[in-house]
């Protein structure tokens, strides 16, 4: 069986290779609970990912994506939140076709929304910036909890694809990037 191993990116300071991802905290450190007799057992929230960066060389730290610039080569976002006992949304935006189609199961039927303008785009891709979206870590988890909301993201870019997923745990800008999901689709969503 073959195996691979991640690598992190070159610092872009000073050329080293001994860089590594940093660990995102929980949205309020005072509220870290652990599962055991110990502290130092294992954390029920937790953040994993690669949306920034540290040199261990230089002690300079980066963000994955840097500037507006990313978030013009993105071409579609597919979103799912939902969990019991409320409801699930899946929404797809694509800014290639300028389309979007929304479904909330148990609820109402798939809608899809005519044409996004380009000030619509424009306006999106701008609160997508204001959240951070491209930095978010890939994981968010409050393990042993099964209900609750669960919820992924699909992000097509120019030339890859990213996937971030959560599980009763959110990214910082997590409110924010649901109204601007709720205003560009012209429905709900949380």
């Amino acid at each position: 069986m073959k195996q691979s191993q991640k690598t992190s990116p070159i610092c872009p300071k000073c050329g080293s290779h001994q860089t590594t991802d940093i660990v995102h905290p929980p949205q309020c450190v005072t509220d870290i609970q652990f599962y055991g007799d110990e502290e130092d057992d294992f954390p029920l929230v937790y953040t994993r990912g690669n949306g920034k960066y540290y040199c261990m060389n230089c002690k300079y730290t980066w963000k994955k994506y840097r500037g507006k610039k990313p978030y013009e080569s993105i071409n579609k976002i597919t979103v799912c939140s939902g969990g019991f006992p409320g409801p699930s949304f899946n929404i797809d935006i694509n800014l290639q076709t300028k389309q979007i189609d929304y479904e909330q199961h148990f609820s109402i039927p798939s809608i899809i929304k005519p044409v996004i303008t380009d000030e619509e785009k424009k306006w999106f891709l701008e609160e997508l910036y204001k959240c951070d979206f491209l930095n978010w870590a890939e994981i968010y988890e409050q393990p042993f909890v099964l209900d609750g909301n669960h919820w992924s993201i699909r992000i097509e870019l120019d030339t890859h694809c990213e996937i971030k997923h959560g599980s009763n745990h959110f990214p910082q800008k997590w409110s924010k990037f649901c109204e601007s999901i709720s205003k560009m689709s012209g429905n709900e969503f949380y």
